[in-house]
């Protein structure tokens, strides 16, 4: 009898324990959010580790073994926008020097500018950027790229724009809670990043076809496999209306992908 599922199924299981623990213990005591960070560091881990890569192979079309995913990634999207919360507020009060973050994202980061030629030039729209958004701010610190970030948590809005000034990147990134269709310079924008964590990706795409410029390059995070662990997989935001070249990392736990329109028509909505 091979025992590797079950081995597979309780680590999957213990990790979603210790996230969901993890996350009732940082409300009570702020202390605990340093422990939840090391937790959401070992997950992104967890994905890309060559040997629960290969019990994936095995394991990954179980229907206990995808459930479980499922449950983790809610907990972790749970835990996620938490302890940016309370990352975002110890920034702005100074609790973390502003280098360690930039320095932490830059390197795995400088692959995505290149890949989408993002520059000086670019004006980004960053859909589900958070309380802190580090990627943002990130791209827009190596670039000089101007930042548009949204998010629909209207509590993230004033910590975004309070750690960003913090930062010194405010005269870069400007923050909003409106939908994409309520911005008013949506047809300035040369890319458009969807977080992988942004829920219901493919009504966000629709939305956009008729809202930015048709050369806009649209790139959406997600995680296929194991990675769906981390992030909404691909086959969520699957649409005759498009389709997905995807680019993998397959160092880093989550991927991206270029939106092309499938026909001119659907181009054609593209103001």
């Amino acid at each position: 009898m091979d025992k590797s599922k079950y081995e597979f199924l309780l680590s999957l299981k213990s990790l979603d324990f210790q996230i969901k623990e993890l996350g009732k213990m940082s409300e009570q005591d702020t202390y605990c959010y340093e422990i939840l960070r090391n937790k959401i560091d070992e997950l992104s881990m967890y994905v890309i580790n060559p040997r629960n890569q290969k019990l994936w192979q095995k394991w990954g079309g179980d229907q206990e073994i995808r459930e479980q995913i499922k449950l983790i990634r809610e907990s972790a999207v749970k835990a996620i926008c938490n302890l940016e919360k309370y990352e975002s507020k110890e920034v702005i009060t100074g609790g973390y020097e502003s280098s360690s973050y930039f320095s932490s994202l830059s390197e795995q980061l400088e692959e995505e500018i290149d890949t989408y030629c993002m520059n000086n030039q670019s004006y980004i729209l960053f859909i589900g950027s958070g309380a802190l958004p580090l990627s943002a701010l990130t791209i827009a610190k190596n670039t000089g790229a101007k930042m548009m970030c949204i998010d629909i948590d209207e509590e993230t809005i004033p910590l975004a724009k309070q750690a960003t000034a913090k930062l010194g990147l405010a005269a870069q990134a400007s923050f909003s809670n409106n939908r994409v269709s309520q911005l008013i310079d949506g047809d300035q924008f040369t890319h458009v990043i969807i977080a992988s964590l942004v829920y219901d990706k493919d009504r966000l795409i629709n939305e956009l076809i008729h809202c930015i410029h048709p050369e806009a390059q649209v790139i959406v995070r997600y995680g296929d496999g194991l990675k769906s662990l981390f992030n909404y997989p691909s086959d969520e935001f699957a649409s005759p209306l498009w389709k997905l070249v995807k680019h993998e990392n397959k160092g880093f736990f989550y991927d991206t992908a270029l939106i092309q329109w499938t026909s001119k028509e659907v181009a054609g909505g593209i103001r």
